[in-house]
């Protein structure tokens, strides 16, 4: 029992060193890639210091000696080029390579240099085929309207349309601000634009409303009048667009749809003032008598 025990330590320390023998470049790579990953964040977080960015640089280029097709060390040594503005040639990386690996980080901040480097139609190339990479300038854009910050957001939705014109339901933030900011930059024709895209993507009463007031801001009342009946239509029960539709209406010498307009608002309201607003509005159209509003939408 004992020999067999011996035999078995044996075949234990052999195996042990086998598995060392096979897997030493990975887990000293692997440490080169950790401390490099240390030095890059401490460049990044301390505002791209000089001499961290290089002792990261020779570490990744250690784990890369030592495993030449480390997709870590490459992804890390394309963002520290990012970095510094600088070619990948200068960082012993070929462009080639990248793009064929395929690998979506790394190709993403190709696409970050490229653009900070100038070459902006080239970045927009590479950031196509990374997925869901317009979304990150979506996001981006999106704090930044929040934040007050309106240029920068006005580029990154840019950025983010380049990338992927197609709409979609998750960019309905990105349309809605672009349709206000044209009306109230008074800018009739995109703002119509993307308030049509927004109540495209996400038919509701308030950018019906807004796609209304976009197309008043162009001169088309009666586009304006459609766009007030679509947002009446989506919240039948709010008399905020009965407001907007009996008021194109009106403008528009349509005094029965007025009139009806300003009936429902009188039917529906709870408030004494806004009944009573509805009331005077009706007296102040001058009809003969009332229209039937049985057949109107």
């Amino acid at each position: 029992m004992a020999r067999l025990d011996r035999r078995w330590g044996l075949v234990s320390v052999l195996g042990c060193l086998l598995l060392l023998l096979l897997t030493w470049r990975i887990l000293v790579a692997t440490v080169c890639v950790n401390i490099a990953g240390l030095r890059l964040s401490q460049a990044i977080i301390g505002g791209s210091d000089g001499a961290a960015l290089a002792s990261a640089e020779r570490w990744y280029d250690r784990a890369l000696t030592i495993r030449p097709n480390d997709r870590r060390a490459q992804r890390a040594l394309v963002r520290i080029a990012r970095e510094r503005e600088a070619s990948l040639e200068s960082l012993g990386l070929g462009r080639e390579d990248l793009q064929q690996r395929g690998d979506p980080l790394s190709l993403f901040h190709l696409g970050m240099l490229d653009w900070a480097t100038g070459d902006r139609e080239g970045a927009i190339a590479v950031w196509r085929t990374v997925p869901v990479s317009d979304y990150y300038f979506f996001g981006r854009g999106m704090l930044a309207y929040r934040a007050g910050d309106i240029e920068v957001a006005l580029a990154d939705y840019a950025t983010s349309l380049a990338i992927d014109p197609e709409p979609a339901l998750a960019k309905r933030t990105m349309y809605a601000n672009l349709c206000q900011y044209h009306i109230q930059a008074g800018d009739a024709g995109p703002a119509v634009a993307w308030c049509r895209t927004c109540a495209e993507v996400e038919p509701k009463s308030t950018n019906y409303m807004a796609l209304g007031q976009a197309h008043e801001l162009d001169g088309d009342l009666q586009s304006a009048q459609d766009a007030y009946r679509q947002a009446v239509a989506t919240a039948p029960s709010s008399t905020a667009p009965l407001w907007e539709l009996a008021r194109v209406s009106e403008a528009l010498g349509d005094a029965t749809g007025a009139y009806c307009g300003y009936s429902r608002i009188e039917a529906l309201t709870g408030k004494d003032a806004e009944r009573h607003s509805a009331r005077s509005a009706i007296e102040a159209l001058d009809l003969d008598a009332p229209p039937d509003c049985g057949d109107l939408p």
